[in-house]
């Protein structure tokens, strides 16, 4: 089963929170669309995490049998367009050193191989703006592309020292990180045995 079949299974059995018509004033507010998976993972709670042991490193002075977390937190009908706003400007001045001339450095993933390119990506409520989903174990913030009416966002990861973009939902990146398709900033060699545990943090305390 995949991590998509997992994440939901998991909360399969939880209550849903919001109704179709608060997400739609949500969406209306925001002046966004939001993807179909954040939706349906939102509806059942507010933050979570994966924890995952890393048994190496291929980098010495890294501590073996560490425990790696990525915090998920999500946006919902509950917030106020002024909570997310702060988790944006937060997530800015985090990882404001990697910007240049008002663009990032980002090498992203295709059929073709990793190529570096630079795009001016801005942050919400810049269309297309990045939106902070969660955090690593350093509390470095991962980011949503965010387009006005598209309900596709592709995910960007950071490790604080470089960007990478993927094309695919927030699911389909834990999908493949967990199942060790996909090599990317946030991920390390050897993880093994991921569990997924409800998080107290919420985006809007970003």
């Amino acid at each position: 089963m995949g991590m998509q079949g997992v994440v939901s299974e998991w909360l399969s059995s939880r209550n849903v929170r919001f109704s179709d018509l608060e997400w739609r004033r949500l969406e209306a507010e925001f002046n966004l669309t939001f993807p179909e998976d954040v939706i349906y993972m939102a509806n059942r709670v507010d933050s979570f995490r994966v924890e995952v042991r890393v048994e190496a490193y291929d980098t010495p002075g890294f501590q073996r049998g560490r425990v790696e977390r990525l915090v998920v937190m999500l946006p919902n009908p509950s917030m106020e367009i002024s909570g997310i706003l702060d988790a944006v400007a937060h997530a800015n001045e985090a990882v404001s050193p990697l910007f240049e001339d008002g663009g990032t450095t980002i090498v992203h993933s295709d059929d073709s191989g990793d190529q570096a390119v630079r795009i001016p990506f801005s942050f919400y409520p810049e269309s297309p703006g990045l939106i902070p989903w969660g955090e690593d174990s350093s509390g470095c913030p991962q980011f949503w592309v965010a387009s006005g009416e598209s309900r596709e966002w592709p995910v960007m990861v950071t490790d604080e020292m470089r960007f990478k973009k993927h094309d695919m939902s927030l699911t389909g990146l834990l999908e493949a990180l967990m199942s060790g398709r996909l090599e990317c900033p946030i991920s390390a060699d050897m993880w093994t045995d991921p569990i997924l545990l409800e998080d107290e943090r919420r985006l809007e305390d970003f």
